[in-house]
């Protein structure tokens, strides 16, 4: 080796520095890579971890989803996904995991406040605490967050598992008023009105109830359980010529359930009792009358001897009702076997005061009996 050129060139500090700096980038650009080459590998284990637990979730084995998503987020720990996934299975697992669940969502939440499903499955472990303040708090992120959705199927959905929330604590008040803000500019697809409707039902909305079931209808005329939902939305309603139009039409279209045959059973009777209505023949409105009155009279007898009364005593409420029963009895007869009808008020008023008290008295009517209540309840209603 020629000792004197290479002292000469280590004595010239520029060429030093220049190769110094140039392994310095070779150095740099080989780490480099390697590094690259170690996050690449890592993230490769990572999905492959956490398409194994997609696959567990659809298969239903949620512990082994857990493990699996838990492995992928070692590989790659700020994948939000990887996090949301493991979340969701442990929250999947049961209340055991509820806290476990908790935790990775709340860490979400601090990274992603607006992020619906994190909200949504925060509001769900509050429900399942029976939280009805923080619950609602979460469910409202939920419907006004952020969706990859742009049909905004999931914010209805989230309102829908609120309501659901709301009237199995009894607030109906509350349900109603989220129900009826879903409802303003839902898509011309029947289900969705459908799955307002049924919630106002159980809400006691039946006026909406009816509109949503209406709105159904014209968008399927076909749709045999909306006209059974809307023949028993007009049914609580009291309007039973509405209520036996539907409902005579739902069993058209093939619906028999034993609660529908029921509430147009008594629609008829209703239609087919009411001296009230439009339109009667005065010998028709008398008819009735005189059948009303004498029901009533078998309904006393009959909820007297269920709680062991003696009519012709006094003292009780079914006995005082008897007693006027018994002194109005002739004035009736006579009054229709002539052709007066002034005492009609007087005989339904004395009909309507028995079947309610004999509801108390004794539990639900039935038959011509619980018609007759109904019209007690609502006088104006059979018509409409």
């Amino acid at each position: 080796m020629n000792w004197s050129r290479a002292n000469s060139f280590v004595q010239k500090p520029p060429a030093v520095l220049l190769i110094l700096s140039l392994a310095a980038v070779l150095g740099f650009i080989v780490v480099g890579r390697l590094v690259r080459a170690f996050d690449s590998r890592q993230r490769t284990i990572a999905a492959d971890m956490y398409h194994r637990g997609l696959t567990d979730r659809r298969n239903r084995d949620l512990k082994l989803a857990a493990n699996h998503f838990r492995a992928a987020l070692s590989f790659d720990r700020n994948n939000f996904a990887y996090q949301l996934n493991l979340a969701e299975s442990l929250a999947a697992l049961g209340k055991d995991h509820d806290d476990q669940a908790r935790t990775y969502f709340l860490n979400l939440w601090d990274r992603a406040p607006q992020n619906g499903q994190v909200n949504l499955e925060l509001a769900r472990l509050a429900a399942h605490d029976n939280q009805l303040d923080e619950a609602l708090r979460y469910y409202h992120n939920a419907i006004y967050g952020i969706w990859d959705d742009p049909s905004g199927a999931s914010r209805r959905q989230t309102r829908l598992e609120l309501v659901d929330f709301l009237l199995a604590h009894n607030e109906n008040a509350q349900a109603k008023a989220e129900l009826i803000a879903s409802a303003a500019g839902l898509p011309p697809d029947p289900a969705p009105h459908s799955h307002i409707a049924e919630r106002l039902l159980r809400a006691n909305d039946y006026n909406d109830a009816l509109g949503q079931y209406r709105a159904v209808l014209e968008l399927d005329h076909k749709n045999a359980d909306a006209m059974r939902g809307a023949g028993q939305a007009a049914f609580l309603l009291g309007d039973f010529r509405t209520a036996q139009r539907y409902l005579q039409q739902a069993r058209e279209h093939g619906v028999h359930d034993d609660a529908a045959g029921q509430m147009l059973q008594t629609a008829d009777l209703v239609l087919r009792n009411d001296p009230f209505r439009r339109r009667l023949s005065d010998k028709e409105r008398r008819q009735r009358i005189l059948t009303a009155f004498s029901r009533a009279g078998q309904r006393l007898q009959d909820c007297a001897q269920q709680k062991g009364e003696d009519l012709d005593t006094s003292g009780t409420p079914l006995q005082s009702l008897h007693s006027q029963w018994t002194q109005l009895k002739p004035g009736v007869a006579r009054a229709y076997d002539s052709g007066h009808s002034d005492i009609a008020e007087t005989a339904m008023d004395l009909v309507f005061q028995i079947e309610q008290q004999t509801a108390r008295d004794c539990g639900p009517p039935t038959g011509l009996d619980q018609a007759l209540l109904l019209i007690a309840n609502n006088r104006d209603g059979a018509d409409r």
